[in-house]
């Protein structure tokens, strides 16, 4: 399933292919190789339709895991401030772009533990770039486009509606996941300290760090 990718003015600049069978090839998306034209650690799919839609929803842009959660929620949900990597790690020069045209971003990454520890990185360079950082909480098993499918746009909607900041959201996951083993718990607090230390604005740090305190000593 062959995807075009645009750069910011709309223009094709490659092709990104979703394997669909399995056993054909280890890889879940396949990339156009770099050229000057197309490199897939500067480029987000669905950005060039999104940036007006970003402005409209306050500057907000939504972040997704993959091509085909981005046309769903384009398409199917209304929700058109989406944008996703390349089937790739997300890279600081993502987030630098992002940053030119949104101040806050939420994640929308797939409702399990490996989705939520996937969107560290992501927390991680947008947070460097200097923007606020939510997460929307999906249900377990469920990406945007499933979501949309199994149970129709409007829960993704209210997910979206619903983001709470992204250090909220780990810190209640870890100490759910975590609270029967006191090693884990005795790790958290360092654990969090270090992302809380990724936010870049002062101001905004002080009140994560002063927020994940009450959190963490709440038991």
């Amino acid at each position: 399933l062959m995807f075009p990718i645009h750069n910011i003015r709309g223009e094709v600049v490659g092709f990104s292919g979703r394997i669909m069978a399995e056993g054909q090839d280890p890889r879940k998306y396949v990339n156009t190789g770099d050229t000057v034209a197309f490199h897939k650690g500067s480029l987000l799919f669905g950005l060039f339709k999104a940036t007006p839609h970003i402005a409209r929803a306050g500057m907000t842009v939504v972040v997704c895991e993959g091509q085909l959660d981005v046309i769903a929620c384009h398409e199917k949900a209304d929700i058109r401030n989406a944008v996703a990597g390349l089937g790739t790690a997300f890279t600081d020069e993502h987030a630098k772009i992002l940053h030119k045209y949104a101040q806050k971003a939420i994640l929308c990454y797939d409702g399990d533990n490996a989705g939520i520890k996937a969107s560290e990185k992501t927390f991680r360079k947008l947070a460097a770039a200097g923007m606020e950082v939510y997460m929307a909480s999906l249900p377990p098993g469920e990406d945007p486009d499933s979501l949309i499918r199994s149970k129709g746009p409007e829960p993704l909607q209210e997910a979206i509606q619903n983001a709470r900041p992204y250090l909220e959201v780990r810190c209640s996951w870890e100490k759910q996941n975590n609270s029967a083993d006191a090693n884990a718990r005795a790790a958290l607090i360092p654990r969090m300290a270090e992302l809380a230390a990724e936010i870049t604005d002062p101001i905004r740090r002080d009140v994560a760090v002063a927020d994940l305190a009450v959190r963490l000593n709440a038991g």
